[in-house]
């Protein structure tokens, strides 16, 4: 049993956990261009930006060698690290048989960070630009879900959201189709 802790906090982050069957292509490295693409198009303010997360230095991470055992705390270095990591993908390896054999029921754990930078202050933006910025972190928010997921923004804020669904009509289009195939992903 292990943990490890790192020193992050991006502004805001979206963690979508997928189940892959045997068979689906999913390509998650192409869902930072989908979001660009998707920001430049329904972002008027030009104020969300894509977020680089950086790892602290040290690590914790915390070890029991069986059940039974006490948990040992220990501190990896960046040469630990690696050391970790190396091992980490030997053993998928070997599980894999070197990719020949498929991991059917494998979790994938993707985190999107977003920071959404306004001009002023929080009490400026909302009194001098009469712009609410929760309404606007929302938002950013519905639009990373929805690309992550692939449904539209629409289907995402059915039922108990159905008035907040009015208000992200005007901004996405209100045709439920979301994005056309020039600006990016159909969300």
């Amino acid at each position: 049993i292990e943990t490890v802790e790192t020193n992050t906090n991006p502004t805001i982050i979206e963690t979508v956990e997928t189940n892959q069957e045997v068979g689906d292509d999913l390509d998650f490295t192409v869902i930072p261009k989908q979001l660009d693409s998707l920001f430049e198009a329904h972002d008027t303010g030009n104020s969300i930006h894509a977020t680089i997360l950086e790892t602290g230095g040290q690590w914790t991470r915390s070890r029991q060698k069986n059940l039974l055992s006490k948990s040992v705390t220990s501190t990896l270095g960046a040469e630990d690290r690696k050391s970790e990591k190396n091992m980490a993908f030997d053993l998928l390896d070997a599980l894999s048989r070197s990719g020949t054999l498929p991991v059917s029921y494998g979790d994938l754990h993707v985190v999107v960070a977003v920071s959404h930078c306004f001009d002023k202050d929080v009490m400026n933006t909302v009194i001098q630009d009469n712009v609410n910025p929760i309404e606007k972190l929302e938002e950013t928010s519905v639009l990373v879900a929805a690309t992550v997921t692939g449904e539209s923004p629409q289907e995402l804020t059915v039922g108990a959201h159905q008035q907040y669904q009015e208000q992200l009509s005007g901004l996405l289009g209100g045709t439920g189709d979301g994005v056309d195939a020039t600006t990016g992903p159909a969300v």
